[in-house]
Parts: C-alpha cells; structure tokens; sequence
C-alpha cells in the first residue's frame, strides 16, 4: 500500500498555529511525524484536526517531552486506510 496525497495534505495542512514539524516520512500505510509546539494543547488540537479528517484508522502518539525552554517534541505515527 502506498501513501494518498490526501492523507499527506491533511497531516501537513492541518498545522495549528505554533506547531512545527521537524521530520516526516512515510512507509507501506504510515506516516511518522515529528514535530514541535509551544505546548502540549497545542499538540492535542493538531490530534483533533487530524481525527476530524477521516483520513488515519489509527493515530498514535509514539512520543511527547517538554524541552527546557518549555516547548513540546511530538511524535506520531499516522496510519492510513489508503
């Protein structure tokens, strides 16, 4: 299974303000995101947008640490029912 460019619009359209992706890459039915925000909300309100699409059967967040300067590193992998 590939990827749909669809599934990849929306995981990368779908950026609230703030929040940053660092790196992106994709496999046979998976994205996986990494990326930054200035709080974890912020992350969570990305999770919403990206569920609210329809695009992913399943979102898992593999990781989320706050750093010193008080901002959060995220990553997620992203599976898709393309």
């Amino acid at each position: 299974r590939t990827i749909g460019a669809s599934s990849m619009k929306v995981a990368l359209g779908s950026l609230p303000a703030g929040v940053s992706l660092t790196n992106i890459s994709s496999d046979e039915g998976s994205i996986t995101i990494g990326g930054e925000a200035p709080n974890p909300e912020k992350v969570f309100s990305y999770l919403m947008l990206l569920e609210a699409s329809g695009k992913f059967s399943e979102i898992t967040v593999t990781g989320m640490t706050k750093t010193e300067a008080g901002n959060t590193i995220f990553s997620l992998i992203l599976k898709t029912g393309e």
